[in-house]
């Protein structure tokens, strides 16, 4: 392969983000330790000028996806495919998975749109398989904090007690940040396009190959008490999503039997909740977010309205992206005999922007450039993975050396 990384999409707000971190972080040349990457496009005018406004000094490629030849060159020259082009579901996001999948490239993105993640998982889990490739949707703040950090607590637990089977998992995340325009975008595709009657049917279990119990049922709680924060804990936007993709790898886990890195019981429970400094802070918000949620499903025209006011490739002020804004998350796991591990992941820098796009650099180098028999077993056949199953301890280390992330077992 020419390329370990190729960013496609790379000329958007979040794109241009990922070449900043790459260019600093890495260098273009393919020299031991290092990265050799891309960026690809429609255009290849404004990926040159891209390329000369942050001065960088990686390849250009041509891709569209309306151009199904140009999006399998592209897959073929690379070992890892970013894709940073959403709405998934309406821009072409299956043309590139399925480039993928086919020349056995592995792929990441930033989707929060769990009817583009079904989709993967139904028509490209056994392709993949056969043909090598990792794939990793949500590889951002959609999903990785909350899934990735109660992976880590679980594998520390049972590294003293393997029998001692994992029975909750609870994220709790704080942070300061600016709403995405993108995950905004994303909920108003998943509400009007993505298989509403999954959405509206709000259930967990949708991307897990086992069909949860009881306690695998969603449950909406007005304020949930956070221990390793000492607050309590609020309903958030993306909980949905993110609580799916955490079934989808205990759901992994149950099915693979001696490869699986982790052991949950069949009444594995995970929450997650934005934590707020009262109690009466965290049941209104848990309230407003839940009505506006549901009413962006039932309202087309609520729909419609948002669509056209949502700013359009645009982020936040320089202060808070790379200053003010920061992201942490502590999720609390919990086994079977009652011991408990908190992991916590820590991060300055806005989540939905400058920490996403660190996360989703990272998440792809970790499978393109990891030897696969340092995988885990799961990753190593290839198929649709969380990224916790897809790199684990690999992604946590890189996230701790090369993004400087906080990441910590207590």
């Amino acid at each position: 392969m020419e390329y370990d990384l190729v960013l496609f999409g790379a000329t958007g707000y979040t794109g241009q983000l990922c070449a900043k971190y790459l260019a600093a972080t890495y260098s273009s040349k393919k020299t031991d330790g290092e990265v050799r990457w891309a960026i690809a496009g429609r255009s290849r005018p404004r990926l040159e000028a891209m390329r000369a406004a942050l001065s960088l000094s990686c390849d250009v490629l041509v891709a569209d996806t309306g151009d199904r030849d140009s999006i399998d060159a592209m897959a073929r020259q690379a070992r890892c495919v970013a894709n940073l082009v959403g709405p998934y579901l309406r821009l072409g996001g299956e043309v590139v998975v399925e480039a993928c999948v086919r020349n056995g490239t592995c792929y990441v993105d930033l989707t929060g749109e769990t009817a583009f993640y079904a989709t993967l998982v139904d028509k490209y889990h056994e392709a993949a398989q056969r043909t090598g490739a990792i794939i990793v949707p949500s590889a951002g703040f959609d999903s990785v904090p909350g899934e990735l950090t109660a992976y880590l607590a679980a594998r520390a637990l049972q590294r003293s007690d393997p029998d001692d089977e994992i029975v909750d998992a609870y994220a709790g995340i704080s942070t300061f940040g600016w709403f995405s325009s993108g995950t905004l975008e994303s909920i108003l595709v998943m509400a009007s396009e993505g298989r509403g009657d999954m959405v509206r049917s709000n259930r967990p279990d949708w991307l897990s190959p086992v069909r949860g119990g009881p306690r695998q049922q969603n449950k909406f709680e007005l304020a949930r008490y956070h221990s390793a924060f000492a607050r309590y804990g609020a309903w958030l936007f993306f909980a949905p999503h993110n609580t799916r993709v955490a079934y989808r790898a205990w759901g992994l886990a149950r099915t693979a039997a001696a490869d699986a890195p982790v052991r949950y019981s069949d009444a594995y429970q995970y929450q997650e909740a934005i934590v707020t400094p009262l109690w009466l802070l965290t049941v209104v918000t848990s309230i407003v977010v839940k009505l506006f949620t549901q009413s962006l499903v039932l309202f087309p025209l609520l729909r419609a309205g948002l669509s056209a006011v949502l700013p359009r490739n645009g982020g936040p002020p320089d202060i808070i992206n790379t200053r003010l804004g920061f992201m942490d998350v502590r999720t609390v796991v919990t086994t079977q005999k009652g011991r408990t591990a908190v992991c916590r992941l820590y991060s300055r820098g806005d989540p939905g922007y400058y920490v996403t796009s660190r996360m989703l650099i990272e998440t792809g180098l970790s499978i393109a450039q990891t030897p696969r028999d340092q995988l885990t077993p799961l990753a190593r056949r290839g198929g649709v993975f969380p990224s916790s199953l897809a790199a684990g301890e690999v992604l946590a280390q890189r996230l701790r050396s090369n993004a400087h992330f906080d990441v910590s077992l207590t």
